[in-house]
């Protein structure tokens, strides 16, 4: 009885196995801004031919390649799309940083041509994505694009860079297998109002107290 158990418990084991979908394989970018001002942002990624990299304390700006040796799709070629990042406490329509993507055509694959970009060394399809992150310190940039709250940790943004199909309908620029987009931005916690209000007169409160003694 034992051992005809165990021969259906390895079979249903080997069916689960065999009927599993793959890991999905998708290249990937991470952006982070240093808490430091002089600090330039570090971005990491797996995108081949990475070049015009041009890092700063408060921006990074470069392209790199998709093709099949870093992903399994593509993104949706001729998009461009912005995330704004929103420092808790900001004013309305103000956005602390800000990511853009632009998606270039698709290169097709020949029997015997690289493509035209990494000196001959990555193959056909490819694609090139070309990215700019940008941060505005204290002065904002207004609101482009999707909006999201950053919490100062590693935060998945690729689900909100979107475009419009042929039939109005709202798409993901980067299917599951093309890319994955992170970004990590320090935050500084703007008081509310009301703390505003009370530290204020806590300092009146202080001033009166020096002036009588």
């Amino acid at each position: 009885m034992r051992r005809h158990i165990t021969s259906v418990f390895v079979l249903v084991v080997s069916a689960f196995v065999l009927l599993a979908p793959p890991a999905v394989h998708a290249a990937f970018l991470r952006i982070i801004e240093m808490e430091s001002e002089t600090a330039p942002v570090i971005v990491a990624t797996n995108l081949a031919a990475v070049g015009n990299l041009n890092p700063t304390a408060e921006s990074a700006s470069f392209f790199g390649i998709l093709y099949p040796g870093n992903s399994t799709a593509f993104a949706v070629p001729g998009t461009t799309a912005t995330v704004s990042l929103i420092e808790p406490g900001a004013p309305p329509n103000v956005a602390s940083d800000f990511v853009l993507v632009e998606a270039n055509p698709i290169i097709a694959a020949t029997d015997s041509e690289a493509c035209p970009f990494g000196n001959g060394t990555i193959s056909r399809p490819c694609q090139v994505i070309s990215i700019v992150f940008a941060s505005a310190g204290e002065d904002g940039f207004p609101i482009e694009g999707a909006q999201v709250p950053e919490t100062g940790a590693e935060q998945d943004i690729t689900s909100l860079f979107t475009a419009t199909d042929p039939n109005g309908r709202t798409i993901s620029i980067f299917p599951a297998g093309s890319l994955t987009i992170t970004v990590q931005s320090p935050t500084e916690n703007v008081p509310e109002p009301g703390t505003l209000i009370l530290l204020g007169l806590g300092s009146v409160a202080i001033w009166r107290r020096r002036r009588r003694s």
